[in-house]
């Protein structure tokens, strides 16, 4: 379990973005950029244009922001043969229907 938090006592109070984001983005507003939507228009010019593959870095660099990244998980193989493993089938069967009252059990 991890430790109660504690009271924020400094720094940038939560969601506010640091002057370098802030002055970034302050400047696109300016020079009216929006510089997803010249992504989008690139990749676009890219594809009728049949520059595939510049159009498929384009799409993936822009997926980032609408789909999670995926870790990539390692397989580790063992060093060891592996065992073998014996699989049995059974039958299941069904017991047999009884009355409400009466008792249920391995006769003797």
């Amino acid at each position: 379990m991890s430790a109660p938090r504690r009271a924020k006592t400094g720094g940038r109070t939560i969601g506010t973005k640091n002057k370098v984001s802030a002055s970034v983005q302050d400047r696109l507003k300016v020079l009216k950029c929006d510089p997803i939507e010249q992504l989008v228009i690139i990749a676009r010019q890219a594809q009728a244009n049949d520059d595939l593959q510049l159009a498929v870095t384009v799409y993936k660099d822009l997926a980032a922001y609408v789909a999670p990244k995926l870790k990539s998980i390692e397989l580790i193989e063992s060093v060891a043969p592996p065992e073998k493993l014996e699989v049995i089938f059974t039958r299941a069967v069904r017991p047999p229907i009884t009355a409400p009252n009466e008792k249920v059990g391995f006769s003797e």
